[in-house]
């Protein structure tokens, strides 16, 4: 069987563990010229209200939005 490169993903949840985990896949695989090497989705619910919880749950957070 032929191995195929992964080229887009997609995250069924939002908040901040969606949306972090979103931006971080698109950084990561991003390509030398800086053009995006993997489409990245995210999918969340409207009908869910937002916590606001994450953003302190995570001491590392400032070192990762860097």
């Amino acid at each position: 069987m032929a191995s195929r490169q992964i080229s887009h993903v997609t995250i069924v949840g939002g908040g901040t563990a969606g949306w972090m985990a979103a931006t971080l896949l698109s950084r990561i695989h991003r390509r030398s010229d800086g053009s995006p090497g993997l489409a990245v989705s995210v999918i969340e619910s409207p009908s869910i209200a937002a916590v606001g919880v994450g953003e302190a749950t995570v001491p590392a957070m400032p070192r990762t939005l860097q």
